[in-house]
């Protein structure tokens, strides 16, 4: 049996004929649906269960594997070796959902196979080709360019003597409305999100700050502040003194802001280092280590298919990091930070400097989480928590989840707690 996959289409391009067609995205629906003709779909085929089988042993064996990407790392980096700097942790997040991509993918095409046993596979989207990383490049995602379904169905093609053929069609950009009131709708939620930190309860947090550190509340705190204007006002009224600092990054410059005359400090950053690849001739890492537990999980060889992202991620963000965490490192010591405080980690910057912070004997990073979330979600921890000395979740059983699993895997840090728990421990 012959079967289409179908990732992009429009309303004038003509379906070849004698296939069954799969629609990949909910845009091929979207056409498909539009002119009645049926199809199939990948999750016909699979249950999320099925797919994703034991996730917290695979957690285990991940975590694994990035501790030994550290350590081939720290090879061919002196400074993050001086520095015990663990940088394919540090950058855990984006590495396992780039890969986790690659292996779920690779799960779900071979399931569709094996269920379906086709004689070809046809595939038709618009964007063959397309690598670059895009807007973000510290971001290892494939998004906005070929999709991991259109790169990796060829090589289980092969893999399994099936005739494959692509189609690439071009998609006319068709005209919208200016005004779509569910697009408004959905634009107002992050103005809610900020409303509700305005309403958190700040100096109960603070009060729990000083009460697990034994600060002295008439002692001046420096805080650098990954986020609104308010949190940092709210904290400088509360210690009854204008010393907490806010931290901006903006052309190559940080800048700490003292409230509420807003005195500005800098520390200079040479802008140049953004993305700046090293000569990759210099030093040399074997990729086939860091490929293998990758191709074996996805029982196929997919090192054409992350090559690009790894590259970037060893040759040009590693370094990237390391030269951003000692300039943080000095600016921490030069104007006696106590405190960094985000609610997210998104920039090398931001990555940069929660490292410098680890590193850091004086300095204490807090994180905000910033909404409700499904707790039993193990990874969490590992991907973010861990990194911090203090975390705030919203809920009280976000707090206790991310406890369990910190006291599971033998960590004593952060000190974890919501602002339910703010409410009832502060309330007097």
């Amino acid at each position: 049996m012959k079967y289409c996959l179908i990732e992009n289409l429009n309303n004038d391009y003509s379906l070849p004929k004698n296939y069954t067609y799969v629609a990949l995205t909910q845009e091929a629906i979207y056409y498909l649906d539009k002119r009645n003709v049926k199809y199939i779909t990948m999750e016909d085929f699979y249950s999320s269960g099925e797919i994703r089988g034991n996730t917290e042993k695979f957690l285990v064996d991940q975590l694994e594997w990035i501790a030994f990407f550290d350590k081939k790392i720290k090879e061919i980096y002196p400074d993050a070796k001086k520095l015990n700097m663990k940088l394919a942790t540090i950058y855990f997040h984006w590495i396992k959902y780039m890969v986790d991509n690659i292996i779920l993918t690779c799960k779900v095409i071979q399931k569709f196979i094996d269920s379906t046993n086709p004689q070809k596979i046809l595939f038709i989207n618009n964007n063959h080709g397309t690598d670059d990383l895009g807007h973000w490049e510290h971001i290892l995602h494939f998004q906005g360019v070929e999709s991991t379904y259109s790169r990796i169905t060829p090589l289980f093609c092969s893999k399994n003597n099936i005739e494959f053929d692509r189609i690439i069609i071009k998609i006319k950009k068709e005209k919208q409305n200016n005004f779509d009131l569910k697009l408004k709708l959905k634009s107002i939620f992050p103005l809610a999100i900020t409303k509700y930190h305005n309403i958190i309860k700040y100096g109960k947090i603070l009060k729990f700050l000083l009460t697990q550190n034994g600060l002295n509340s008439k002692k001046t705190y420096n805080a650098l502040f990954f986020s609104t204007q308010n949190f940092v006002k709210e904290f400088s009224k509360d210690l009854g003194h204008n010393s907490v600092k806010n931290y901006v990054f903006d052309n190559g410059n940080v800048y700490g802001y003292e409230l509420p005359f807003i005195k500005k400090k800098s520390v200079k950053i040479d802008s140049s280092y953004q993305l700046k690849k090293i000569n990759e001739e210099n030093i040399f890492i074997d990729f086939n280590e860091i490929y293998r537990w990758i191709n074996l999980k996805c029982n196929i060889d997919v090192s054409d298919v992350i090559k690009t992202r790894l590259d970037t991620f060893v040759y040009s963000i590693c370094p990237n990091i390391i030269y951003l965490t000692k300039i943080f490192l000095d600016y921490y010591n030069k104007e006696k930070i106590d405190f960094i405080v985000t609610s997210h980690i998104f920039t090398l910057e931001e990555h940069a400097a929660i490292a410098a912070a680890n590193l850091s004997k004086t300095t204490k990073s807090i994180y905000f989480h910033h909404g409700a979330d499904a707790y039993e979600f193990n990874c969490r921890y590992f991907l973010l928590v861990k990194n911090f000395d203090y975390y705030f979740t919203t809920t009280f059983n976000e707090a206790k989840h991310e406890e369990l699993i910190r006291n599971k895997y033998g960590f004593k840090l952060p000190i974890i707690s919501s602002s339910n728990y703010f409410s009832n421990q502060y309330s007097t």
